[in-house]
């Protein structure tokens, strides 16, 4: 016996993305296929969150574009098949930015980076990876989690390890939204100011500021 699928209403860019059309009279044509309510209200909130990540990522793209076009710039980069959210790139220097927002384990995701950069990073060329996280990974009670100071630690391991590596944590001032929560007021000068201090130690050759 057939089931007809649980109506859905998704605005027009939210079909766009997902490819997800429903009829107005809330049935699709693929109504002999059981949909699960929750399954897709927790991918329209993935989609959400995704769509507010990569505002991001484009808007640290852009900002440092502005103050660096000696740099080529792009999101999406990839190492070794693994994408990286911004980097800027020119023959010697290759920067990298990874955003840490909600992760459950930031310091695998900075060794598995670090792994492919030993194995696949071009003799002379220096790398240096700002680590990006959101106040997620602080404590209410002060410092930051254990989650943080695992990531950090890969990062300083790798770069006594790792020729011509630099990592740099970086703080991105702002509690992200939860899955399906609207993006909090003043998130784009949130993002200056963090493109800011990356630009500061891209001009001083990745040196303290």
């Amino acid at each position: 016996m057939g089931h007809k699928a649980i109506p859905v209403s998704l605005d027009h860019e939210t079909e766009r993305q997902t490819g997800q059309i429903v009829a107005d009279d809330g049935l699709s044509d693929t109504s002999d296929i059981p949909i699960a309510k929750a399954d897709t209200v927790s991918a329209i909130e993935e989609l959400l969150m995704g769509s507010f990540a990569t505002s991001v990522q484009v808007h640290l793209r852009d900002q440092l574009a502005g103050r660096h076009p000696e740099l080529e710039w792009e999101t999406e980069y990839r190492i070794a098949g693994t994408p990286v959210d911004v980097a800027g790139t020119t023959n010697s220097h290759l920067y990298l930015l990874e955003l840490e927002w909600r992760r459950a384990d930031p310091a695998d995701n900075a060794a598995k980076l670090f792994r492919h950069l030993d194995e696949e990073t071009v003799e002379g060329t220096t790398v240096v990876l700002f680590q990006i996280f959101t106040e997620y990974y602080q404590l209410a009670r002060g410092g930051v989690s254990s989650k943080r100071k695992n990531a950090e630690f890969v990062g300083r391991i790798a770069t006594e390890t790792i020729d011509q590596l630099t990592y740099r944590p970086v703080e991105f001032e702002l509690d992200p939204p939860k899955r399906g929560a609207d993006r909090p007021a003043g998130w784009e000068e949130v993002a200056d100011e963090t493109a800011a201090r990356v630009s500061d130690w891209i001009s001083n050759d990745g040196s303290d500021s």
